[in-house]
């Protein structure tokens, strides 16, 4: 079985547009939350604080939902203290906190001695557990495999399948 997609009202340039655009997409992020599919990072900080200002932060790989879950975070762990609920929170409900180390100019205060959880920032895990990086970010998390790589892997066990099932 062999399949051919084909899209005759769209030119390259517009495919290449709109894959584009779903790659920034939670769609797309929500392709990859299984830990099997494996994910890399690519790009670099562009500085504007954003992700500083806007972090949910993970206790055993759950987001803190609620203060009070924030301050028994902070009793176990103090690096916690380091961070402020910014008084917002995601649709699904968890706190967003800005980290009191970010400097006026973007910049971390303590840079050269910063925690592993902001040294490891952005990591793929993040998008697993159900995040993803903020408009604007110069991160972007990408599948191990491209595209094409994962079409044709997928086109292959079918046409595999279907040679069995003739059999």
């Amino acid at each position: 079985m062999s399949i051919l997609i084909s899209f005759p009202m769209y030119n390259d340039s517009m495919l290449k547009n709109l894959w584009t655009r779903l790659t920034e997409t939670d769609l797309y992020f929500s392709l990859f939350k299984k830990k099997k599919n494996k994910l890399r990072i690519e790009g670099s900080c562009r500085q504007t604080g954003n992700c500083c200002r806007n972090l949910i932060l993970v206790d055993r790989g759950k987001p803190v939902t609620s203060q009070a879950a924030f301050e028994k975070l902070k009793k176990k762990f103090p690096v916690y203290e380091m961070f402020q609920p910014n008084g917002s929170q995601t649709e699904e409900g968890y706190l967003r906190y800005t980290c009191t180390n970010l400097r006026a100019d973007n910049k971390c205060g303590i840079y050269e001695s910063r925690p592993a959880l902001c040294r490891r920032y952005p990591h793929s895990e993040m998008v697993q557990l159900g995040g993803g990086l903020l408009p604007g970010c110069g991160y972007r998390i990408v599948p191990e495999k491209g595209f094409d790589e994962l079409l044709n892997k997928a086109i292959e066990d079918s046409t595999c399948s279907d040679d069995t099932q003739s059999s």
